[in-house]
């Protein structure tokens, strides 16, 4: 990702408060959006006091309701239950819907109940990629007759865009299509762990760093279109230029059972130049779980590999040095010259599977030395074949570390030393497996 500049730091001109959406769930044990016709696998629909007493125990929490989950308009009480919400809190109140049963009386209907804008899913202006994602067959035409009715009725509509791997390149083109249909507001949001649980998170959330490019033709098209374009739930260093249209991460909340309002997902801390709140959340943990974090810990190494032709990064200046260890057999009793234990030590030793995908993660940023530094280095079972990885894998590496298990090595072991530049290693001459630190005489060469 794009390094976020220091300009970039310096506070929004315009000090008004963003709009606070409230989402009021209609189902019970929902925080998803629901950006698929389908409700969750075995969600109760709540009752019209349930959801009306979460309202009224919100209390002073600021912001507008918004309802959603379900299929809203398929129950008999909606009127009367966004009448009720509409005289707790009258200002913009919402109502996410597919679109299904939306047509131009259910419009004036809903406007009369105190309706004041209406969300509908819309990923992908490609019929078959948006059908697939929403599980619905028709879904696409549907939501274009639902937005056509709500346009024509003087209804606000906002269209909402979840990216996903398959529909993120194709949002501007989307957001074309929608600016034709007359639309003037669209909303893209990342998807997230409580949208997709489980394996389908991982196969469906696109990686934020090859966002940039996509979100900045969206918006140039916005623009271009005088459609009023929204970015949700994005750290700001996925996109730094487009920082206007971020929604500040308080801006949305979800409304509990007991009234508590909170935002759906954790979030862990920020990049080195992250400005923080109220303008960026820092990084989706969810995201963060599944597919690393060196996309915002090292962002400005990895967009410029990104970025590179293979003949640009062979020519291209390399980064700072870098020093990469590993677990092995803990062989020194002294505590002074052991490293500090670990999980993978108190198993015995680090998986020799896990240090050669966290080496491939190494070489991604391409340091110009790699040190492999660590007392039980050596002492790992496979530590003559890591090597010989690292030396594959970077142009210049480095060991040190406690040399007494190179004693047991065999000749195939030592020839896979051959292209290490360094050693820097501690040999006993007392004990050449275990010592301690009052006895041993420590020889480093």
């Amino acid at each position: 990702m794009r390094r976020v500049d220091d300009t970039l730091r310096r506070p929004i001109a315009a000090s008004r408060k963003p709009r606070v959406d409230l989402h009021l769930s209609l189902v019970h044990g929902a925080q998803g959006l629901p950006w698929r016709v389908d409700a969750p696998a075995g969600a109760e629909e709540r009752s019209t006091d349930d959801v009306l007493t979460a309202a009224r125990a919100a209390g002073e929490e600021p912001g507008a309701f918004v309802v959603s989950g379900g299929d809203p308009l398929g129950r008999g009480d909606l009127d009367d239950l966004l009448a009720a919400l509409a005289g707790l809190r009258p200002d913009t109140l919402g109502l996410w819907t597919s679109g299904q049963r939306l047509d131009s009386a259910a419009v004036q209907r809903l406007r009369g109940a105190g309706l004041q804008r209406v969300h509908i899913p819309f990923h992908c202006a490609r019929q078959d990629a948006h059908d697939w994602l929403v599980g619905q067959v028709g879904a696409l035409k549907m939501a274009h007759r639902a937005i056509r009715a709500c346009v024509d009725g003087d209804l606000p509509v906002v269209a909402e865009i979840v990216l996903t791997r398959p529909t993120a390149p194709h949002v501007a083109e989307t957001i074309e299509v929608l600016a034709r249909s007359g639309l003037r507001a669209v909303c893209v949001r990342r998807l997230t762990q409580a949208d997709a649980p489980g394996p389908q998170f991982v196969t469906l959330s696109p990686r934020l760093a090859l966002l940039e490019a996509s979100l900045e033709r969206a918006a140039a098209v916005a623009l271009e279109r005088r459609v009023r374009l929204s970015l949700r739930d994005l750290p700001l260093c996925v996109a730094p230029r487009l920082r206007p249209l971020m929604a500040a991460p308080e801006s949305e909340r979800w409304l509990t059972a007991d009234g508590q309002a909170a935002p759906r997902g954790a979030t862990a801390p920020g990049c080195p130049t992250c400005p923080g709140t109220p303008y960026c959340a820092g990084a989706p943990l969810d995201y963060a779980q599944r597919f690393g974090w060196e996309e915002f810990v090292h962002r400005t190494d990895m967009a410029a590999r990104i970025a590179e032709s293979v003949a640009e990064q062979r020519d291209g200046a390399l980064t700072a040095p870098m020093v990469f260890r590993w677990d092995g057999p803990t062989r020194l009793r002294c505590a002074a010259c052991a490293d500090a234990p670990s999980e993978a030590a108190a198993a015995g030793h680090e998986s020799t599977r896990v240090i050669r995908a966290r080496l491939v993660v190494a070489a991604r940023h391409r340091p110009a030395v790699l040190r492999l530094l660590g007392s039980d280095l050596l002492a790992h079972p496979d530590a003559s074949k890591l090597i010989l990885d690292a030396v594959r894998l970077f142009p210049h590496v480095e060991v040190a570390g406690e040399a007494s298990p190179v004693a047991e090595w065999t000749d195939v072991d030592l020839r896979r030393l051959r292209e290490v530049r360094r050693f820097d290693v501690v040999v006993t001459t007392e004990n050449m497996h275990f010592f301690d630190h009052d006895s041993h005489n420590a020889i480093w060469t």
